[in-house]
């Protein structure tokens, strides 16, 4: 009897195949590449966009 993780391992080498292989990475992956984290990269365009005064602005058009 074939190992269970063997037979997966064939039809993830099958779905490759047949273009029909999805890969799913975590958000984890970015850490060794020194990408920021979700928190830094939210940060980083709340700056980029000034988001403080977006939302006064939002607030002002929605009185």
């Amino acid at each position: 009897m074939a190992h269970p993780a063997k037979d997966y391992m064939n039809k993830l080498k099958q779905a490759h195949r047949n273009h029909q292989l999805v890969p799913f990475v975590g958000a984890g992956l970015s850490f060794p590449f020194e990408m920021p984290g979700w928190g830094t990269l939210i940060d980083d365009i709340c700056k980029e966009f000034d988001y403080e005064n977006l939302s006064e602005r939002n607030v002002e058009i929605s009185s």
